[in-house]
């Protein structure tokens, strides 16, 4: 869900004139925005997916899994607190 309130507020805020910081994301923007949601949400999703099966897994003897599905959950509340920040003060 904040993979996809994250992508429909990028849309919104590139379509008011600001622009893309994530290179990767600018190029598939760039040549064909039809595919821009279904790769972010598609990527994002197998990415959380993996991330589910695997967690309770460690990585390098230091990194649990588990603790990088909540540091993913908070990065992605945090885009979209700042992507609706910035919707409310500049559009």
């Amino acid at each position: 869900m904040l993979s996809t309130l994250d992508a429909m507020f990028t849309q919104i805020l590139l379509g008011a004139g600001a622009h893309e910081l994530n290179g990767f994301v600018a190029y598939i923007i760039g040549s064909n925005s039809a595919f821009f949601v279904p790769i972010k949400i598609g990527v994002t999703g197998l990415a959380a997916i993996f991330l589910v099966v695997h967690h309770n897994f460690v990585v390098f003897r230091v990194i649990r899994v588990r603790a990088v599905l909540r540091l993913m959950v908070a990065f992605y509340s945090t885009l979209v607190i700042y992507e609706m920040w910035l919707l409310a003060f500049y559009i």
